[in-house]
């Protein structure tokens, strides 16, 4: 954490007044210290003790107080997103735009480390080989952790339900990223909305990456009860969220952004909404601005018959939506990539039959797909070519 950050957030601390720091021995800058020491290096208490020449029980009582006065900046540090505003992110890249419009996060878990009593192992045991609590989080494209939010919906895996305000992607089909070629050959909307899912929720795991990058305590957790080992993980968030609002540039970060997947169509993004819509041609039937259908608004959060089959044809009018405008483009690319490459040919050859001496008459149809060259227009060859092109107009 660079010096201005820290001495923001020890602003923040007092600005917010989430405690009393009038009767302490220590100043709040060396407890905030102590504390960035034992969670980025992962270090006991008898190491900071060293570091800071503190007695452990001073270590231990500072960093217990230091975990409560993060936690109480959680509600400050840790909020959703503008829910009014579309996420540059999806807005400019056309791969996201306008078919992730509404959404405003994505949501995933993690193991984190714990250390449980010998008798209370089991519920912590998982596939992983050591115990761990798996902890749930919500984040933003900023890479900040969020509060979920209603009326919107954040992206999820497939291990969750596909339900209002939760879009997962399309079981058994391909969705993580490793399993899509680098030529990107989709064999339908299913494959195609699944990529773009799975590369737009990667957010959550990159995001996943940076905090335990900042705060390896993550993964190997003293043995502090159980009842303090919960606040420290918030506490971390908390940091974690900090450093991203506060601090322009960092490292973990800017890795975990440079290192994000290129544009599943070789070009990057950068397109507004409208040239977008213009270039694709989407045909709007859902009377919707953008031509995307609506996620249909709930009351109430269920996970009834109807609201399941409501959300399961909505994900699957999406799908066909991007893949038509999928289409569309790629087919427009291609027709202007082969009308260019005619036309340069068509220039080309005539310049070269003229620097050969040859009469040349060079004449373009805007929005034709053919050419033809005679050199000579009285020659037996340019009569058989002429037969040729009147048969061809006759038959289509």
């Amino acid at each position: 954490m660079e010096v201005m950050t820290f001495m923001e957030l020890v602003k923040q601390i007092v600005r917010r007044n989430v405690v009393d720091w009038s009767n302490m021995r220590l100043s709040l800058e060396e407890s905030l210290a102590m504390f960035l020491f034992i969670c980025g290096q992962s270090s006991g208490t008898r190491n900071a003790g060293d570091r800071f020449q503190h007695s452990n029980e001073t270590i231990h009582q500072h960093f217990v107080l230091m975990t409560r006065v993060l936690g109480n900046l959680a509600s400050f540090v840790i909020q959703p997103p503008n829910m009014a505003i579309t996420h540059p992110k999806i807005r400019n890249d056309r791969r996201y735009w306008p078919w992730f419009k509404d959404c405003v996060g994505a949501i995933d878990g993690t193991h984190i480390a714990v250390v449980a009593p010998e008798g209370d192992q089991m519920p912590y045991r998982g596939r992983k080989v050591k115990a761990t609590q798996n902890v749930m989080a919500a984040c933003s494209f900023d890479m900040k952790f969020t509060f979920v939010y209603t009326d919107k919906y954040y992206l999820v895996d497939a291990g969750y339900t596909h339900m209002p305000e939760y879009v997962a992607p399309y079981r058994g089909q391909k969705y993580h990223l490793q399993e899509f070629n680098r030529w990107r050959r989709y064999h339908g909307p299913k494959e195609l909305f699944n990529h773009r899912h799975s590369s737009l929720r990667n957010a959550i795991e990159r995001t996943f990456g940076v905090l335990k990058q900042w705060f390896p305590l993550l993964k190997h957790m003293p043995r502090y009860d159980m009842v303090r080992q919960g606040p420290i993980v918030m506490a971390c968030y908390v940091l974690h969220n900090w450093i991203r609002t506060v601090q322009e540039q960092d490292e973990f970060f800017d890795v975990e952004e440079s290192s994000e997947e290129d544009d599943d169509e070789g070009e990057g993004g950068g397109e507004g909404a409208s040239e977008v819509q213009d270039e694709v041609g989407v045909e709007n039937v859902h009377g919707n601005e953008d031509g995307v259908p609506a996620m249909q608004q709930h009351n109430h959060v269920s996970m009834s018959r109807e609201q399941l089959l409501q959300m399961g044809q909505w994900r699957d009018e999406v799908a066909t939506s991007m893949w038509k405008a999928y289409n569309n483009r790629h087919i427009a690319a291609a027709k202007s990539r082969f009308s260019s490459s005619v036309r340069d040919r068509a220039e080309d050859y005539a310049r070269k039959l003229e620097g050969w001496g040859k009469k040349v008459e060079y004449v373009e149809f805007e929005g034709k797909q053919h050419g033809f060259f005679t050199v000579d227009p009285n020659s037996p060859d340019s009569d058989q070519l002429m037969l040729i092109i009147k048969r061809f107009i006759i038959e289509n």
